[in-house]
């Protein structure tokens, strides 16, 4: 059943490394939901620390090693280009008023 679970997991690591790829393409954020990503984020670093204490099967613990960086390193891109197009309105904005 580990081997089953650790599929997955790095199943979830290329479909979050496809998601990171089309916003580095694109550069930008749009219908991202903070909530969820985070969430699950918390979760899959929970589940990493859980596994590597608990866990004797070293792919399961190295599956959600790495499935638990790339989602960290996913909410970092969302996160820096969401507040660059913040920046971008403000400034923007401060252009209009002047």
């Amino acid at each position: 059943m580990d081997i089953v679970n650790s599929i997955f997991i790095f199943l979830a690591s290329f479909f979050y490394l496809l998601n990171i790829k089309k916003i580095i393409k694109d550069k930008r954020v749009k219908g991202y939901s903070f909530i969820s990503l985070f969430f699950f984020c918390a979760w899959n670093l929970e589940t990493a620390i859980f596994y590597v204490f608990f866990t004797d099967f070293f792919y399961t613990q190295v599956a959600m090693s790495v499935c638990s960086f790339i989602n960290l390193f996913y909410l970092y891109l969302v996160v820096y280009y969401y507040l660059k197009i913040l920046m971008r309105k403000r400034k923007n904005s401060i252009k209009k008023i002047s």
